[in-house]
Parts: structure tokens; sequence; C-alpha cells
């Protein structure tokens, strides 16, 4: 990265985000760079990163409320490519601050207004996302 690093998350792969926030760089465990992710363009400071169990996807959370979701493709446990270097999925929650974990391929977002929100990654079912005000 060009700019200090802001976010690791390390699980099969390491997966780091600079300050800057567009380049989400992957490296196997050994340290060797597997390719890089485009966020976006703008800056933008990134409060969650994170693979999902497998390993397979991983989700990237910024402040502007934007969580990107990128599919990784595995080879014989040696090739790795990624589909694309772009997400597959956004999810846009304008001006409220959310938090979010994945668990088992489900997305759970949860917002500073009150609604928690259930989306199923594992089978791209975004139109049917869950929505239900909690508070």
């Amino acid at each position: 990265h060009e700019s200090s690093i802001n976010y690791i998350s390390i699980k099969k792969y390491i997966a780091s985000v600079s300050t800057k926030g567009t380049i989400i760089r992957i490296f196997d465990l050994k340290g060797s760079l597997v390719t890089e992710l485009r966020r976006g363009i703008e800056k933008s400071y990134i409060n969650w990163l994170n693979f999902n169990k497998k390993s397979d996807i991983i989700i990237c959370q910024s402040k502007r409320g934007t969580i990107h979701l990128f599919k990784i493709n595995i080879i014989n446990n040696f090739l790795y490519y990624f589909v694309s270097n772009r997400s597959y999925a956004q999810f846009h929650f304008k001006n409220i601050k959310t938090i979010s974990k994945i668990h088992n391929n489900i997305l759970y977002v949860i917002s500073d207004l009150g609604y928690f929100y259930k989306i199923n990654i594992e089978k791209d079912d975004f139109v049917n996302v869950k929505k239900k005000k909690i508070i």
C-alpha cells in the first residue's frame, strides 16, 4: 500500500486495506500477494474487513455506509484466483451507521436507526433481503 495500513483480516488468507481504502490486497499465509481488489476510486475509511467461514467471500464495510462482497475461487488448493477484482454485490445504507457480521453465509447488519438486515450471501438472494425494526 502507498499509505498506512488501516485494517487487516486473517483467516485462510491475509487481507489488508490502507487508510485510503480503495484497494484491498490479499496475500497467502506465506506473505505472497495473491491479488488486489478494487473497493472504489474515492477515498473511504474501511471500518470492517473479514472473510466468511470458508474464506471464499470477503466483505468490506466502509464508513460511507457501503458493504462490498468479493468472491474468491480456489483450484486444487494451490492456484488462487479471483472471479473479478470488483465486488459482485454492494449494499448502501445512506446516512446511517451500521455494524455487520457474517456467519454461515448470512450477512447480518444492524443500523443505528434500529433496523436489522439478514442477507443470504451464498444464494445471492439480494432481492429478498429481510429487514426488521428492532428498536
